[in-house]
């Protein structure tokens, strides 16, 4: 009615849903009322139950087992179970129930077990030969299209490529050419810089929090740190990532900020003057300029960290070789010409 879409809901969420409030509901009232009462520590041992055992449970019955969730999100179910339960269960009675923890330790070890197996056998099914594209292909498969699993696959790109890519050597799959993008826009030195701008910018703003707020100054010092990890491990995919073309498609990458794939037709001509205003445009580059522009003939969708996605029809980035990447990628004789 009136150029409206409803959307329905999933009846099996807002079930669970209905057990969540339920469950919490009861546990938050019956949390004001155990003081003084006979059966108080009955009340929470039921109270403890459904926390960290009815709710998982309902959560893998309504949602797993019909194919709404993935298996290996009722992890996080039942850690924040666990962790919800010890922030609504008083203190004073949580001391009697210490071995409700190691009754649920099996549980919690056979959970983590389970995730760890499935995350091998998604990695070891994937053929792709970029690492940071086998992980998001195993995270997908593992958790679905969901934010879960693009963040979860994004960060274990990012400490790959921070700690354990170093012996690995660049991507070049068979039938392709590569061309790396890190050495003529002078990155390894600008990291380098910028490492020791994190350095000593971050220990003079870690002094001059650490007089009014220790914790908020340890904050800042942490994401510093982050910062400058990320920095580096974006710098070392950018080594392992080159662009990559073939006679059928061409495979664009920036690090581990974007990447994109399209059909080798679909390349409309190159140019080396910036795109008019308007113009869906994606830059590759850091902080440098684009050398080469690339017009395609409809917009292709690049993915970055997170699973975040851009569409953009007009690609700029920089080349090492620019001689042989525009030789390569001349434009034929039925193409546009620019």
């Amino acid at each position: 009615m009136f150029g409206m879409t409803l959307i329905r809901p999933n009846p099996a969420m807002l079930l669970f849903l209905l057990v969540v409030s339920g469950v919490y509901g009861v546990a938050l009232f019956a949390g004001s009322l155990l003081h003084g009462r006979d059966e108080a520590e009955l009340l929470v041992l039921a109270s403890l139950l459904d926390m960290v055992v009815l709710v998982p449970a309902a959560y893998y019955f309504l949602l797993i087992r019909r194919g709404a969730a993935s298996p290996i999100s009722l992890a996080p179910v039942l850690a924040i179970s666990l962790f919800l339960a010890g922030q609504i269960v008083p203190q004073e009675f949580q001391g009697g129930f210490s071995w409700l923890e190691w009754a649920i330790l099996p549980l919690e070890l056979g959970v983590i077990a389970f995730v760890v197996i499935k995350a091998r056998q998604a990695i070891a099914g994937q053929h792709a030969s970029d690492p940071v594209e086998r992980f998001r292909h195993a995270a997908q498969r593992l958790a679905g299209d969901s934010l879960f699993a693009r963040a979860f696959s994004s960060e274990v790109a990012l400490f790959y490529s921070g700690l354990g890519s170093w012996r690995s050597q660049a991507d070049q799959p068979a039938g392709y050419q590569a061309f790396s993008y890190h050495k003529r826009n002078g990155h390894g030195p600008l990291v380098a810089v910028l490492l020791m701008l994190f350095a000593i910018e971050g220990f003079a703003i870690h002094l001059l929090l650490a007089s009014w707020s220790s914790t908020f100054a340890w904050i800042m010092t942490l994401s510093t740190i982050y910062g400058a990890f990320w920095v580096i491990a974006d710098f070392r995919a950018m080594v392992l990532r080159p662009n990559l073309v073939s006679m059928e498609s061409i495979r664009l990458r920036s690090g581990l900020r974007f990447e994109l794939s399209f059909p080798r037709r679909q390349l409309k001509s190159i140019s080396k003057t910036a795109p008019e205003a308007g113009t869906q445009v994606l830059n590759l580059t850091l902080l440098g300029t684009p050398t080469h522009w690339l017009h395609l003939r409809e917009p292709a969708q690049a993915i970055g960290p997170y699973g975040f996605k851009k569409t953009a029809q007009v690609i700029g980035l920089q080349v090492d070789n620019a001689r042989a990447f525009e030789a390569l990628l001349a434009p034929g004789p039925d193409a546009d010409s620019r």
